[in-house]
Order: C-alpha cells, then sequence, then structure tokens
C-alpha cells in the first residue's frame, strides 16, 4: 500500500471525518500541517497499526493541528515519527498505545476541551505534554529521552488534585533474604493515581514491628514516574516488618512477615495428579525445583497469598486450567531462588477452559531466548499465551490486577 501524502497544508473542515484504516501510512512532505476542524481517528489492529511520519529526507517537521468545539481526534495505537500534535481553541484529543518519537512538542494542549493520554511512550523529542489553560489526563505512559521538561502544566482554569497518600500492596510473607516487590502508588485525595508526579524520588526504610529497630534493606531510594513506582528489595532480618515509602512529604506503610524458608516448605515437579489442586498460603512457600505440567483433566488453584518459589529456568506449562485467585491485598507471588538466575515462564497452552489470573506478582523471571525485530530486543515473556500455531492456541482468559518486574 502506498503512503498517503501530506504536501501543503490540508484542511479537515467541520463535519468531515476521517478513519485511517490498520496498516496505513501518511507521509508529511516538508513542514506541512493537517488542520482538523471535524472529526479524525485510527485504527489498529494486532500486528498492524498506522504510521504517521514526518520529512525523514529534510527532517521537517509535520504538525496535526485540532482546532476548533466541533474537532475531534482520536488516535489508537499509532507510531508517529517526527510529527508534533497540536490542540488549540476547544479542540478534543484522545490519545492511547502510541508510540511517538522525534518532536520538537510530542502534544500540545492549549485551551482544549478534552486532553487524555494513555498508555503511550514518547522519546527522543523536546517535550512529552505541554498543557495551557486545560486539564489532561495522563495514564500511564512512559517518556524516554526529553530534552526539557518532560511534562508542563500552566495556566489559568487547571485545577489538579493534590497528592494525598502512598499505597503500597504485595505479599504479606515473604522468605528472608529473597526478594520482594512492592507496588507503590500516590493518590489524590479521592483515592485516585495522582499522575501528575514526574520523576520524583522517594525514601525507602524498615523497622521491626515489635521493637521498632531499624532494618537494613538493599535499596533506599525510589524513582516515581506518572504516580508509580516499583520496589523490588530483600529484608535479611525474620519477624514482622514495616517497609515504609515517603514521597514529596506523604507517606504509606506495608508490613511484611518475613521469615526462615526452612519453616515451611513444599516442595512441587513434575505432572501434577488429575482433579483440582488447590496451593493455599498453609502450604507455606511452594519451592518449584523442576519443570511443572498441568494436563487436561487438572486445574490448578492458586489462593491468594500463594508464594511460588521458581528455580532457574523453570517453567509451569498449562494444557489443562489455571486459576489464579490473588486480591488487590493479597496477590499470589512468583519469585526466584536466586535472583541473578531467572525462572523462564508460565506457558499457557491448549487449556480445557478460558483461564483466570488475577492480582499475581510475576517476578524475576523470563529466562527465554532473546528477539530482536527491526526496533525492539526483548527476552521471552514471563507470561506466554501459545505456542508458534494456532492448534495450542488457549480459549481466551481474563488477566487483572497483575505485575510483571
Amino acid at each position: 500500500m502506498n503512503p498517503i501524502e501530506i504536501s501543503g497544508d490540508v484542511r479537515l473542515v467541520e463535519n468531515a471525518k476521517i478513519t485511517v484504516s490498520p496498516g496505513v501510512q501518511i507521509q508529511f512532505t516538508d513542514s506541512t500541517k493537517l488542520t482538523i476542524e471535524g472529526e479524525f481517528e485510527t485504527q489498529n489492529q494486532k500486528g498492524k497499526s498506522v504510521s504517521i511520519l514526518g520529512d525523514t529526507t529534510s527532517g521537517a517537521l509535520g504538525l496535526i493541528e485540532v482546532s476548533g468545539a466541533e474537532s475531534t481526534v482520536h488516535l489508537s495505537g499509532c507510531r508517529i515519527d517526527g510529527v508534533d500534535v497540536r490542540v488549540i481553541d476547544r479542540g478534543a484529543c484522545s490519545v492511547e498505545g502510541c508510540w511517538v518519537r522525534n518532536s520538537s512538542c510530542a502534544f500540545l494542549f492549549n485551551g482544549a476541551r478534552m486532553a487524555e493520554v494513555r498508555r503511550t511512550v514518547v522519546s527522543n523529542s523536546g517535550c512529552a505534554i505541554r498543557s495551557i489553560d486545560t486539564t489532561p489526563i495522563v495514564e500511564g505512559c512512559r517518556f524516554e529521552n526529553i530534552g526539557g521538561e518532560a511534562v508542563s502544566i500552566e495556566g489559568q482554569g487547571v485545577e489538579l488534585p493534590s497528592p494525598s497518600a502512598v499505597r503500597i500492596r504485595g505479599p504479606k510473607r515473604m522468605v528472608a533474604g529473597k526478594t520482594v516487590t512492592l507496588w507503590v502508588e500516590v493518590l489524590d485525595s479521592e483515592g485516585n493515581l495522582f499522575w501528575p508526579l514526574w520523576e520524583a524520588v522517594g525514601s525507602v526504610s524498615a523497622r521491626q514491628a515489635v521493637s521498632g529497630q531499624s532494618v537494613p534493606l538493599t535499596v533506599q531510594t525510589l524513582e516515581f514516574t506518572n504516580g508509580l513506582a516499583c520496589l523490588t528489595t530483600s529484608i535479611s532480618e525474620i519477624g514482622d516488618i514495616d517497609i515504609e515509602i515517603e514521597v514529596n512529604g506523604i507517606s504509606g506503610s506495608h508490613r511484611v512477615e518475613s521469615f526462615a524458608l526452612e519453616e515451611n516448605r513444599t516442595f512441587a515437579i513434575g505432572v501434577l495428579p488429575p482433579g483440582d489442586q488447590i496451593w493455599r498460603p498453609s502450604g507455606g512457600v511452594y519451592h518449584l525445583t523442576g519443570r511443572i505440567v498441568v494436563n487436561p483433566g487438572t486445574r490448578l488453584i492458586l489462593e491468594a497469598g500463594t508464594l511460588l518459589m521458581m528455580d532457574p529456568g523453570l517453567e509451569i506449562e498449562v494444557y489443562g486450567d489455571i486459576e489464579i485467585r490473588g486480591t488487590e491485598d493479597n496477590p499470589v507471588y512468583f519469585f526466584p531462588t536466586d535472583s541473578s538466575r531467572p525462572w523462564d515462564q508460565l506457558r499457557i497452552r491448549n487449556t480445557d477452559k478460558s483461564f483466570e489470573i488475577n492480582h499475581a506478582y510475576f517476578t524475576g523471571g523470563s529466562d527465554g531466548p532473546k528477539e530482536t525485530g527491526e526496533e525492539h530486543t526483548f527476552d521471552g515473556p514471563m507470561l506466554r499465551f501459545r505456542a508458534h500455531d494456532d492448534v495450542e492456541k488457549p480459549k481466551g482468559g481474563i488477566i487483572q490486577g497483575c505485575l510483571f518486574s
């Protein structure tokens, strides 16, 4: 398919609508501008996305300008390279799942009636988001190699919430000396994620719950991006340990029961028996020392708070059924026996039923083969849902509230 070329300034008038199908490439030439006064949206599907590209020959930036009370732009799953997006004069713009690079300012909102940027990566740009007289929503984004301030919010009528609390979630029990990973969020007064907190550094400390004596940790500081942080540390002492995190004058704590591995351990290896196999916190630590296979007719159930310690290179292969029943306050926790030697993956293959993975923390895994694409190099995943063909594809499932670290 030949690219759609924007040569000279182009205007989409009020009441007009353009929908760009997956796989289409829009090419700007020189410093041209696409003005949108109507509705413009992009669509994406697996393996195909819309590409919006500036003039790579001259290095000139293209511009998408959204202007007017009737204008609306929805950018979904786009690759945007060398093009700025400017939303002004009551225009509206929502961006989700995009990858943006080589912009002077990726998104400028000035007097916009709606401005939302979610799950988007901006890199190699002068700034990521600048908002004037607009209250934007920015969630789940990542900014890399930004020349100036990543997010700038200014002007009259902009009302942003204030940070109010630090919420820490993670396992309530942990083996002494092993890595524990916690999910940390800064919340506003209404209990929502305080996303305007960018590149803030918090302090991390720990104390014995009973005596108040300080407990050494392997990590003392923590960097927050978009109000979120992930803490991975280890606790060498035994007992109830309170881990406290403070950032910008507010703090939160999380209690972990640290215990010796020898106190309570259940070994697991090989093919699991038919029927329901229920692993509970009362089993202590489930130490997986070799490949685990869940065959058809077997259902592996992991109750909230279950700990699974995974030996190096270990894989759990599911042909039957799996239910992970973690909760927000008491997740199921996968962690490595040796933090320097990862386990492999949970592979969900031709399942009997749809699977459910609720509030599970997968940490220290993904020792799979390296794969290199045009723009990315990545390890094999900790969680894989199929083999290389449709024969072993699972029937579907639910994943919610999970953390991969």
